[in-house]
């Protein structure tokens, strides 16, 4: 009897792993199976073929996005970076890299395409107004003729994300062979963005020759605006420098 039960017990115990084996399987298929039978609401379906992808590309996606994926990066990360991230094979991967690249490509060429657009929106209206008010401008002194002279240097006041301190420039830039140098002063800028500031003076078409040369020079602001005028607070801002002194930049001497 000891003997029979004993047997009996392994045979229990042998038949657990595959019992076990048995109804995973089963769970895992009907879960699938009731995953495939939910169907995509409208609007779902209406986002994956807004991103270019199929019913069972936008479920993985979603699938993706409850799990550590969403915990990962940020919440504007689009569908396609997650799909070819978690992809599962090469060519899945290369095919999700063409399809973000051909979109960031083409958004690219819209923003370009805008850009072009305000400019010479902007160009319209710098015609038909005055670049600099003129009522926060101190005139130099009227004992002086208003005429620039070889020694004397412009400072330019501006800052990475204003869109009209480049059409300014280009105004003042005129300037360049009347006067020492010209002066440029980076608002609100550290150090750490040199090649923002790269970008910006490529973007006004300034010569590196001319900064080598010293007739133009980069430079972060520093406080330097809040010295020479306390008052003032926005950008693009003029002053010319004289004999040392600095003084705001008449008007009248703006091309």
């Amino acid at each position: 009897m000891k003997n029979f039960r004993y047997h009996l017990v392994l045979t229990l115990l042998s038949t657990i792993p595959f019992v076990q084996s048995v109804v995973s399987t089963e769970l895992a298929q009907v879960t699938r199976t009731e995953t495939r039978m939910v169907p995509l609401s409208t609007s779902d379906l209406d986002e994956a073929r807004l991103w270019g992808l199929n019913p069972q590309e936008w479920e993985r996606y979603t699938f993706l996005m409850r799990g550590i994926r969403s915990r990962l990066s940020t919440d504007n990360i689009s569908p396609i970076e997650v799909l070819g991230i978690h992809a599962q094979s090469e060519a899945a991967r290369d095919r999700y890299a063409s399809m973000w690249a051909q979109l960031m490509f083409e958004d690219a060429e819209r923003i370009l395409a805008f850009q072009r657009a305000y400019d010479r929106a902007i160009e319209r209206l710098t015609r038909m107004h005055p670049v600099i008010d003129p009522n926060r401008l101190q005139n130099i002194n009227r004992n002086n003729d208003l005429k620039l002279r070889s020694s004397d240097r412009v400072l330019f006041f501006t800052s990475l994300d204003c869109s009209i301190c480049t059409v300014v420039y280009e105004r003042i830039s005129r300037l360049q062979s009347q006067v020492k140098s010209i002066d440029i002063y980076f608002v609100n800028v550290d150090g750490l963005e040199k090649q923002a500031i790269h970008d910006w003076a490529k973007k006004a078409e300034i010569s590196p020759l001319d900064v080598r040369s010293g007739k133009v020079s980069l430079n972060l602001d520093n406080g330097t605006l809040n010295e020479l005028a306390p008052a003032i607070h926005s950008v693009p801002y003029l002053m010319l420098l004289r004999k040392g002194k600095a003084q705001k930049f008449p008007p009248e001497l703006i091309p």
